[in-house]
């Protein structure tokens, strides 16, 4: 038995190879993880720093090395089981009853929406610190009182427009 008819033997309606594919994905995606996502929080970094302010890269990739880490690899998850099919008895069973194919998809969709708006929450975040360390340029201090406040309201209308996508797709 040669290493081609191996890849072909079939385990709950997949092949072998479509186990390696989503497998080597996953490490793949382990291994590179952390450079797609310091590449990404650079880029990131770019569209939001605002020339005048002097906060750095550092404190921009220790605020978003993590949530884009995270959908970096929920990516790459996805597409490595791309190539997996379910088997026929996780799918939907009647109308009433609700398939394990259907409850895996929006749970999925479910933490991949959660972790991009984690992100918009880290944008939000280090907008705030670059408002801060503006107003600490300034005299008055009514600035420094009213960037927390429009942070927190910024935070609040990310969370409900999370609540709302969420329930729309789940």
């Amino acid at each position: 038995m040669n290493l081609r008819q191996i890849l072909m033997i079939e385990f709950l309606g997949n092949t072998l190879q479509d186990y390696a594919f989503f497998i080597g994905a996953i490490l793949l995606g382990l291994i590179f993880k952390k450079l797609i996502s310091k590449y990404l929080s650079h880029l990131l970094f770019k569209l939001f720093k605002n020339k005048n302010s002097n906060l750095e890269l550092e404190t921009f990739e220790n605020l978003l090395i993590k949530p884009i880490a995270f959908c970096v690899m929920l990516s790459i998850i996805f597409i490595g089981s791309s190539h997996i099919q379910y088997p026929p008895e996780w799918n939907l069973v009647s109308e009433k009853e609700t398939g394990l194919k259907m409850l895996i998809s929006k749970g999925f969709s479910l933490i991949f929406i959660s972790s991009i708006f984690w992100i918009l929450l880290k944008v939000i975040d280090f907008t705030g610190l670059v408002l801060l360390k503006k107003a600490e340029l300034t005299e008055n201090k009514m600035d420094d009182q009213l960037i927390p406040f429009i942070i927190e309201i910024s935070k609040i209308c990310i969370y409900i427009l999370g609540i709302f996508i969420i329930m729309g797709n789940i």
